[in-house]
Formats: C-alpha cells, structure tokens, sequence
C-alpha cells in the first residue's frame, strides 16, 4: 500500500497503479475470507484486539485505493487542462500526427507449455528487461498476467522481490 501511495506522489504510469491496486484487491478479498474464518476460532478476549487490527488494514486499503483514485482524476483533469491551454495558444492549427501505435496487451499465460515461449518473450521485452522497473513491480506485474494452472504453480510464494527470480526460475522450469 506504501509503494501505491509513492507511486503516486513520484507521478508514475497510471496503468503499473491500476495493476498494484487490482493485485491488492485480489489478495484483500481472500484475506478478508480468511479473517472470518479466523475470527471463528478466537476466543472473545482475543477477537476484539484481531478485529480492530483487521479494520485498521481495511481502512489502509480503502485509503490507498481513494489516494490512488484521487491522483488519477487529478491527472486526467491536468492532461485535459494541458490540451485546451494547447489549443488557445494556437497549436491547433498545425497538423496533429494521425499515427497511432496500438495499446500492446500481453496475452495471459494459463500454463500451456507449448504457449510459454511466446509468452515469455513478450513478457521479457515489455516488463522482465526493463531496469526502471524493481523486481516487486515485475512480480505483480508477471502475477496479473498467469491464470489457471501457471498461477497455481506460483501461488505459494510471497511477493518480494526476492522471490522474483524463484518465481521466474519456477514457471521456465
């Protein structure tokens, strides 16, 4: 939650933000499964003290998702800002450039072997290479990317960044 919120006062790709939060959507909802099932088997001295570090952490995720939400409105207001202040100083009468690169989407891994070549190269060049990037930030973003049986395999290992390269040696394995 502390690297979202940096992320936004550093003014990075809204899109890496919107991949960390959706992770931790994700791993919050199973967390909060398991809270339930957890508090089941407290006793009652023990259940207040779990239940109020329970909804000290939902606030912290609902704080960072609303920061994270605040600082993408912000932005996009700024960007159209930007482009009207363009159009008034008279930059409208040059001709805008009509080419237009398409959105790259890295097609999700689902664990068939035959596939992990293709997908892996794509991965490599548009995220394992880049040395802008830590090794947490490639682990959700390699995370978001598997399903099924290939995110299976991974499951069981926390995001650090040095499990990254275990998870990278893991899924070539």
């Amino acid at each position: 939650m502390t690297e979202i919120q940096h992320r936004c006062v550093e003014i990075v790709e809204i899109e890496k933000t919107e991949a960390m939060v959706a992770e931790i959507d994700r791993i919050f909802c199973l967390a909060e499964d398991l809270q339930w099932s957890h508090e089941e088997l407290l006793n009652k001295d023990d259940l207040a003290t779990k239940v109020e570090e329970w909804n000290a952490l939902h606030y912290a995720v609902v704080d960072t998702r609303a920061t994270f939400h605040v600082y993408k409105e912000k932005i996009m207001k700024s960007s159209k800002t930007e482009t009207a202040e363009r159009k008034a100083a008279g930059e409208e009468g040059k001709e805008p450039c009509n080419l237009r690169i398409p959105k790259w989407q890295l097609t999700p891994f689902d664990g068939d072997i035959m596939q992990f070549g293709a997908f892996w190269d794509q991965f490599q060049a548009s995220v394992h290479s880049r040395t802008d990037l830590n090794d947490i930030e490639k682990f959700i973003s390699l995370r978001s990317k598997l399903k099924g049986p290939a995110l299976d395999v991974i499951s069981g290992f926390s995001i650090t960044a040095t499990n990254y390269p275990e998870v990278v040696k893991t899924l070539r394995e």
